[in-house]
């Protein structure tokens, strides 16, 4: 299972900074979790079909949700 947590920071007038930090777990690790399970499954069925089509996760949604 991977999840990025992206951060903008303002630099004044000089623009931004942008920082993303990947986490790397394996799904049956984030699912043994219920506060991460809970967060996946509400994220999986909040995609519209196009989302999901285009993380290529369709199918993980399926099995997952059994939808």
């Amino acid at each position: 299972f991977r999840c990025e947590r992206q951060i903008t920071i303002p630099l004044f007038e000089q623009g931004s900074l942008f920082l993303i930090r990947v986490f790397v777990e394996p799904l049956h690790e984030t699912l043994a979790v219920a506060g991460r399970r809970d967060r996946l499954m509400q994220s999986l069925a909040s995609m519209s079909d196009a989302v999901l089509a285009y993380k290529g996760i369709t199918r993980a949604k399926e099995l997952l949700l059994g939808r």
